[in-house]
């Protein structure tokens, strides 16, 4: 399991990111948006969870719905973060 923390360069945003293998898939998960995405590596994932979070982020910002931006991830999810 791999924990990322990634920054934006006009002010900062932390989202944190778990990496991790379920079988022969690699899942990343941004724990501040509860959006998930998938890859055949680790690296794949991760552009994916990237490309979905700026989607979302675009999205929110063209139609001023920055409310529903962040979507904690459930509880259990956070206590993977802790473990990692």
């Amino acid at each position: 399991m791999t924990h990322i923390s990634q920054g934006v360069s006009q002010g900062t945003v932390r989202l944190d990111v778990l990496v991790y293998k379920e079988g022969t898939t690699y899942i990343a998960h941004c724990l501040q948006t509860n959006i998930v995405a998938q890859g055949e590596t680790r690296d794949t994932a991760f552009d994916e969870i990237m490309r979905l979070t700026e989607c979302h982020l675009a999205f929110a910002i063209e139609n001023d719905n920055m409310d529903h931006f962040f979507c904690p991830a459930p509880t259990e999810d956070w206590r993977m973060l802790l473990e990692a």
